[in-house]
């Protein structure tokens, strides 16, 4: 199914000049412009125009499919943040536990 909407065409980099922005050829602007419908203007953007887009969507299915795999991702990433934090966890249990250690016989 495919579908076109108008929305506003926004700059965010601060760095790109208006006579950069010109001269740039689409593909440039694919990549350098975000497209948003916006009311407001969100801090350090700069609406510069107008953006007709069209979109081709997925299968319902491929959607869903894609979705899972996307999903799938993040669970991975959350697993590794979270394993990532309670080996620090670990570590911060252990290092407190050797400073408390003292094998019997020793004397300070």
């Amino acid at each position: 199914m495919k579908k076109t909407v108008k929305t506003g065409a926004w700059l965010t980099d601060d760095y790109t000049t208006i006579d950069e922005l010109v001269e740039m050829s689409q593909e440039e602007l694919v990549h350098k412009l975000h497209c948003y419908d916006l009311d407001g203007c969100i801090p350090g953007w700069t609406l510069v125009g107008t953006a007709e887009v069209s979109i081709t969507l997925d299968a319902p299915d491929k959607m869903i499919s894609n979705k899972v795999d996307a999903l799938k991702v993040e669970l991975t990433k959350t697993k590794a943040d979270a394993e990532a934090k309670c080996n620090f966890i670990l570590g911060q249990i252990n290092n407190l536990l050797a400073i408390e250690f003292k094998p019997e016989g020793k004397k300070k």
